[in-house]
This record gives structure tokens, C-alpha cells and sequence, in this order.
């Protein structure tokens, strides 16, 4: 009986990110009744407005890979090695097209083998990696909150990495990096700073901008806001200290 083990190849991935959404990684591919079908678990990141991403083990059922298989299987077969007793290659290839054929056997291996984590362990494994990706100084949401990075904790194995994160007055201390979610500015790199508005204080700058933001109905001054982009949060009291857990 032929094994329905199969690895997880580039056309099974995008296979399944054209039938679902939020898709991060494959963490198996279990055969069923049927020769074609496949039930394939994998992890889903799902992204919200000023959130954390949620992290989900989902399971598309009774996905068809017979395509898939069978081009996994002539691609196989063509980076095999030929029987000795049966070497077509030497017959139908040229000595310079049986080099090349041996070079490409060497760098090919089917894009990942049998998953080495299972189930919720594979999401576990995701948030931890997605953790460890911030900064100090990196510009975040927590709760729904704007904040910054103030702080990287010490790390240790099997659990996700930990950071303060300063939102307004309040410090919230070894948060998971999993509950935290980048904030993306927009880039105003490009435009020149007004040296007369740089002379205004933070506060000032504030008020003008939600000023033109109400007179402009939502729409801020970019002259303004690339000059907030480089200041710090004005402070208004004195700092809170908040452990998380």
C-alpha cells in the first residue's frame, strides 16, 4: 500500500491561502476516505483596527491536492536517480544535460518535510516567534491603546518574550509581545521641516493640529504631524507602574 504522507510544497501553500483567509503556516496535511481529499490544519493570524492579532488553529476539510500530488510526483521522479539497470539518460540526454540533471538532484528537496510540531503547540510556536519581532522605542498598540516599547524583560525558553510599554501616563510592565500590535506611521520622511513650527512646544503643535483637523473636516496638517512624529509623549503626571501579571 503507497503511503498518503505528503509534504507540504509551495503549491499546496498557495492552494490553501486562494481558499482561506489570515493564512500564516501549514501545520498538517491528513488524508482521508478519499484518495484525493485532504483535511489540512494550519495556523491563521487575524489582524483588527488597533488590536492584537489573534492567533487561530484552523482546519480547511476535504481540500483536493490531486493535481498538487501529481505534480509533486513528477517532479520527484524527474530529480530521482535512475536505476542502473535501466538508465535511460545516458540514451536520451546529452553528458552536459546529465551534469545539470545531477546538480539539480543535489539542491533538491521537497520545501519542507513532515511538519516536526502538531496542533496547538505550532500556534504556541507562532506567537512566540511573532514576540520576539518589536524594539525598544517601537511604536505600538496595546489594548486599543496607542504606546511605546520602553523596556525588553528577560527572556526565557518556551514562553513568549516580554516588554513595558508606556501608554500616556502608565507603564504596563512584562506584557506578551502577542498582545501587542506595530503601529504603522504614515512615512513623511519627505517633507521638509518648518523651522518656525519646530520652535512651537509639543502641547501648541497638538492643539493647532486638532484645530485645522476640525476646520478641515478630519484631515490634519502633514507640516504639523511630521513634526509630532519626532517628539515625545508631553507628560501630565506623574508615572503609573502597572505589572501585567
Amino acid at each position: 500500500m503507497i503511503s498518503r504522507e505528503i509534504p507540504i510544497t509551495e503549491s499546496i501553500i498557495e492552494k490553501v491561502k486562494s481558499l482561506t483567509s489570515g493564512f500564516h503556516s501549514i501545520i498538517d496535511i491528513r488524508p482521508t476516505d478519499n484518495i484525493d481529499l485532504y483535511n489540512i490544519d494550519y495556523v491563521a493570524i487575524n489582524y483588527y483596527k488597533n488590536e492584537a492579532p489573534e492567533f487561530r488553529y484552523n482546519t480547511l476539510p476535504n481540500v483536493n491536492l490531486r493535481l498538487e500530488v501529481r505534480d509533486m510526483k513528477i517532479e520527484f521522479l524527474l530529480k530521482s536517480e535512475p536505476e542502473p539497470e535501466f538508465d535511460v539518460e545516458s540514451i536520451i540526454y546529452t553528458p552536459g544535460q546529465r551534469d545539470r540533471l545531477r546538480q539539480l538532484r543535489k539542491e533538491a528537496k521537497l520545501i519542507t518535510a513532515t511538519p516536526t510540531v502538531h496542533g496547538w503547540g505550532a500556534v504556541k510556536k507562532v506567537q512566540m516567534e511573532y514576540s520576539e519581532n518589536f524594539e525598544i522605542g517601537q511604536k505600538v498598540f496595546y489594548q486599543g491603546q496607542k504606546g511605546i516599547i520602553s523596556f525588553k524583560h528577560e527572556h526565557k525558553d518556551g514562553v513568549s518574550q516580554r516588554w513595558s510599554v508606556r501608554v500616556k501616563e502608565t507603564e504596563f510592565r512584562r506584557v506578551y509581545g502577542h498582545e501587542l500590535l506595530g503601529r504603522v506611521q504614515r512615512d513623511l520622511s519627505h517633507i521638509k521641516i518648518d523651522k518656525e513650527l519646530d520652535k512651537l512646544s509639543t502641547e501648541k503643535l497638538l492643539k493647532m493640529y486638532r484645530r485645522r483637523m476640525k476646520l478641515n473636516k478630519g484631515v490634519g496638517d502633514v507640516t504639523i504631524q511630521r513634526i509630532l512624529q519626532d517628539r515625545e509623549h508631553i507628560q501630565k503626571g506623574e508615572t503609573k507602574i502597572k505589572e501585567v501579571r
